[in-house]
Formats: C-alpha cells, sequence, structure tokens
C-alpha cells in the first residue's frame, strides 16, 4: 500500500531519518489519503526529541508551537508543517491538553493516545502503514466511529471528542460504534465543560458535512439537552396536524437532508421551528397550530446563537430567514415585493429554499408545494429583471427632492417616501417623477 508524500513532506522526513530518527505521517493526512481525499496538512510524527528536532532544523525557520508538548513547526516555502516527538498524555485538567506528557520511543504508544481508530494511522514509504488499533478496517471495510482503547477514557480527556466522533460520522457517512456510542451517552453532561466555541465550530463542521441530518445523533446520544436543549423539547411533542406526519424534532432533521450547503440556511433549518412546542394549541378543528411560533422561534434562535458566539451577520441573517420561514402564504408579485423590500433579493431566494426543505419535511401529499415554490422564483427574478421597484431607493423621487418641495427633514419624509413604496408596490406604473410628485401634492399639503 502506497500512500502519496509531497515534496516537501519528504524533505522533512528524510532530513530526520538522514539524522538517526524515525518519522511518520499521521492522522488527518493518512486517513485522507486512504479515502482518496486531498489532506489538507500533513502532520509528522518523530522519534526525536524537541530539543533535537530543534538542532536537526536550526538552519530552517523554527517556530516552537508547543515545545512543552514536543511540537514544532518547520517552514518550507511559506507553509508550516508541524512536527511532534513520540509521546503519551498525562492527565486533561483543562478536557482539552495534557498537563504534561512524557516522550517514548516508539509509535505504537503514542498512536495508542488519539481519539479514534481512523485517526491513529502512521506511515512512511520504508515501513508502510502503521495501523495497531484496526484503524483501516474501520475505515475502508466497517465504516465505523470507534475509540482507541477505552472510550470513557478518550471522553473524560476531552469531551469535545464526542462532538468529533458525530462530526465524523457525518462527514464520512459512518455509523458511531456500539461501544462508543455508550461511552457518549454515559459521559454526556462533560460536554458543559467544553467552551461554546468549541462546540458552536463542531455543529458548524456537521451542518457543513454532506450528512447534516446526523445532528441528530446529538440527541440519540444524549448531548443535545447539553446542547441546543430547546431542540431536545421538540422531539418529544407531537405536530397533530394534517401536514405534519412526525414530530416536530423529526420534522426538524429531515428538512436538513439534502439542503443547499450554506451554513445560514442550515443553521436557520436546524433552529427554525424551535418555538414551536411553546406555542402549540389545539384548535376547534382538532389540529395543532402554531401561531407566532416564527417570532418565538427567532427569538430563541437569537439567545442561542450568541450564547454560542456567532458573529453579527450571521446571527442576523439567520434570524431574518426563520423570522419569514413561512412568510410564502401569498404568492401575489406585491407581497414578494413587500418582502424583497424588507429583507433583499439574497434573503429571499434562501426563503425559497428554505420553504421547500419544510415542504420535503412534511407529509407527501402537499408536496405539490414544490411547484409553488418554482413559481414564487419566477415571479422573484421577473421583478429583478425587468428592474420592478420595491425598496425607497428605486423611487422616481427622493427626500431631497422632498425638502425642494417645501418639506422639513426628518420623520414626515420616510412616512411620505413609505406611503409611495407602497404605492408603487400596488401600482408599478405610478413610478414616475410627474405622478409622485402628484401624488405627494394631493397627500401631504
Amino acid at each position: 500500500m502506497k500512500i502519496f508524500i509531497p515534496d516537501d513532506v519528504k524533505i522533512i522526513m528524510d532530513i530526520l531519518s538522514k539524522n538517526g530518527f524515525k518519522s511518520y505521517i499521521v492522522g488527518g493526512s493518512v486517513r485522507d489519503s486512504l479515502v482518496g481525499k486531498s489532506p489538507k496538512d500533513y502532520d509528522i510524527c518523530t522519534s526525536a526529541t524537541p530539543e533535537e528536532m530543534m538542532a536537526v532544523f536550526r538552519d530552517f525557520h523554527i517556530i516552537p508551537t508547543g515545545i512543552k508538548h514536543g511540537t514544532i513547526t518547520v517552514m518550507l516555502n511559506d507553509i508550516g508543517y508541524e512536527i511532534t516527538t513520540f509521546r503519551i498524555d498525562g492527565n486533561y485538567s483543562d478536557s482539552r491538553r495534557p498537563d504534561n506528557v512524557k516522550f517514548v520511543d516508539n509509535i505504537v504508544d503514542d498512536l495508542g493516545r488519539r481519539d479514534f481508530t481512523i485517526n491513529a494511522m502512521a506511515y512512511n514509504e520504508k515501513e508502510g502503514l502503521i495501523d495497531p488499533y484496526g484503524g483501516y478496517p474501520d475505515l475502508i471495510i466497517n465504516h465505523t466511529i470507534s475509540c482507541v482503547g477505552n472510550a470513557d477514557t478518550r471522553f473524560s480527556e476531552d469531551p469535545l471528542r464526542m462532538l468529533r466522533a458525530i462530526r465524523f460520522s457525518a462527514q464520512l457517512g459512518f455509523d458511531v460504534d456500539q461501544r462508543t456510542r455508550w461511552a457518549i451517552v454515559a459521559n454526556a453532561n462533560k460536554i458543559e465543560k467544553i467552551s461554546k466555541e468549541r462546540i458552536r465550530d463542531e455543529i458548524c463542521k456537521i451542518l457543513m458535512s454532506d450528512n447534516p441530518q446526523n445532528i441528530e445523533k446529538l440527541q440519540s446520544m444524549g448531548l443535545m439537552k447539553y446542547v441546543i436543549p430547546k431542540l431536545e423539547l421538540c422531539f418529544g411533542v407531537k405536530q397533530d396536524n394534517d401536514y405534519h406526519n412526525l414530530n416536530i424534532g423529526e420534522h426538524i432533521i429531515k428538512s436538513l437532508i439534502d439542503s443547499p450547503k450554506d451554513l445560514n440556511i442550515r443553521l436557520a433549518l436546524l433552529l427554525h421551528d424551535i418555538g414551536k412546542p411553546k406555542c402549540k394549541t389545539i384548535g376547534q378543528d382538532v389540529q395543532g397550530h402554531f401561531y407566532n411560533h416564527e417570532k418565538v422561534s427567532m427569538q430563541m434562535a437569537k439567545v442561542w446563537l450568541k450564547k454560542y458566539r456567532f458573529d453579527n451577520d450571521t446571527i442576523g441573517e439567520v434570524c431574518t430567514l426563520i423570522l419569514y420561514h413561512d412568510y410564502f402564504t401569498s404568492y401575489s408579485k406585491h407581497s414578494i415585493k413587500k418582502l424583497l423590500n424588507i429583507a433583499g433579493v439574497n434573503i429571499a431566494l434562501k426563503l425559497v429554499e428554505i420553504r421547500n426543505q419544510d415542504i420535503k419535511a412534511q407529509s407527501e401529499k402537499y408536496f405539490y408545494r414544490l411547484e409553488e415554490s418554482e413559481k414564487i422564483k419566477d415571479i422573484i427574478n421577473d421583478i429583478i429583471l425587468v428592474n420592478e421597484v420595491f425598496s425607497i431607493k428605486n423611487l422616481a423621487i427622493n427626500g431631497d427632492d422632498l425638502i425642494i418641495m417645501g418639506f422639513e427633514e426628518g420623520e414626515k419624509i420616510g412616512k411620505i417616501l413609505n406611503y409611495l413604496l407602497n404605492l408603487v408596490l400596488e401600482f408599478p406604473e405610478y413610478n414616475t417623477r410627474n405622478k409622485l410628485i402628484e401624488m405627494v401634492k394631493d397627500n401631504f399639503k
């Protein structure tokens, strides 16, 4: 079995070999190479101690990245390559990094400290694949995410590994093996030790994988109640509505399947109905109703997004998408123009995609509404194509014109412009300078 190693990495490994040290590429670069993906980076593991590495690469630009833990970065052709001494880890008191490490002289012990078998393989051209923990069969045959050694120990060292297990399952399309699954259930509460930023990054990676619906594994493995508690509640609430044959949580998960690979769309789908349990009522028609759930969901989503340190632009767009995700109950050009005025073209088109995913997660007899979505998209494109007015800035007159007409700057000008916009939305032909001036004189003088 041969794995491609880039020339710069070979240079580093050859230098180590010529100085009497063993070296291997390890972890993600080996895993990705074996499944035919191009590795994003190459980490190198060696028998050389940090001091020996510093001496060997003294003619290179060296960054002592984590020399306490045995890692240096060697710069070659403006790219940094991390090289780490074979080691075993001490206790993880901060649930992220070992308090101390012990350097060892063999690769097998080093691989034994890693999280999952598929990440615990090493390779060099002389010895081939080193796989003491069964990573190759898990990767190529079993299609399984499995911990190295004792799963409870691995998750106690760094509880984020529980989310990483789900992330790898989503990215690779693998199952999580039963032993690892049980350990996640048993250790789920430890995820509360992890920073919100680290959790956020893993959730985003799950959502941006080819299997975003694998976010459901947080619920089935006991993590959801600690990470997205409002979504956890959704799995226990039936919709009792003719449109829906799934409970709220199941509907949300199904809406993610084959969704556009846009993080804000997928975040909006993940959170679009989390307010439904709070809003549920049973009407005289014996149907479940969820009045104002889009507003409640938006408010809950905003709190969660802020808690997990999402940037303001992401929070703003996701909350807008949630607030208007049920907007398209009317397909008139007038109502669509109103949305374009409020949210803009980009958001409107994303809302059409969200509507489609929402429909596909409902009862099949309502799938005919997907055709309506195409009509909505056509109307939006027609409005853009012929440059129809949908915002104040496209009106044939502006605030300066109103000032010249004798109106004072301030609230009244805004009121007049909004009046004219609503008029033009209904009657596009009115958008001429003379007509709008005439309407102002007739209604505001």
